[in-house]
């Protein structure tokens, strides 16, 4: 099953949330703004992460094998922590409208983005980067089991292939 063409409701979505985060780069960090390779850096983390979760889910594969914590962990390290989740929020909200259970995968990657960036309060070894995954699996975990029961009311909703999923997905972020 092939998703239909973008419409243009979705364009302007996309639209919104790039013109969005332009104007916190414009109102909190112009400095970000006016380089240019900081620019392309964030542009370039966003069209491979939406890119890699549109390529999933033309082979009908779980987008959550794909690990969305790069944005804001790779932000974090180079930039600040709240262009780094603001980054990763324009990510995820772009995201959103193409993956099939919007909500779930929006709430999953906010609680991921939020870890990803709290873990990293202050980067001084690399070995940061295995405890972050490590945290960003549970939050995965703990966010999944959290909306599937609240959604249904029934845990046996839960799939516990999404689990596995998570786990791959923590490796790869590493």
């Amino acid at each position: 099953k092939h998703r239909s063409p973008p419409t243009r409701g979705e364009a302007l979505l996309v639209a919104l949330f790039l013109v969005l985060f332009v104007v916190y780069l414009y109102v909190f960090r112009i400095a970000y703004l006016r380089a240019t390779s900081t620019i392309l850096f964030f542009c370039l983390q966003m069209f491979i992460v939406i890119g890699l979760a549109c390529l999933a889910l033309r082979f009908n594969l779980t987008v959550y094998l794909i690990p969305f914590a790069w944005v804001p962990i790779l932000t974090r390290v180079f930039f600040d922590s709240r262009t780094a989740l603001f980054l990763h929020f324009t990510t995820i909200l772009i995201t959103s409208i193409v993956v099939p259970a919007p909500v779930e995968f929006f709430f999953i990657q906010i609680v991921v983005g939020m870890v990803a960036v709290s873990s990293l309060s202050d980067m001084t070894r690399r070995a940061q980067l295995v405890q972050t995954a490590a945290w960003i699996f549970f939050a995965q975990t703990i966010a999944y089991t959290a909306i599937s029961f609240a959604q249904t009311g029934a845990i046996s909703a839960v799939d516990p292939w999404t689990y596995l999923y998570f786990f791959i997905c923590a490796l790869l972020t590493v």
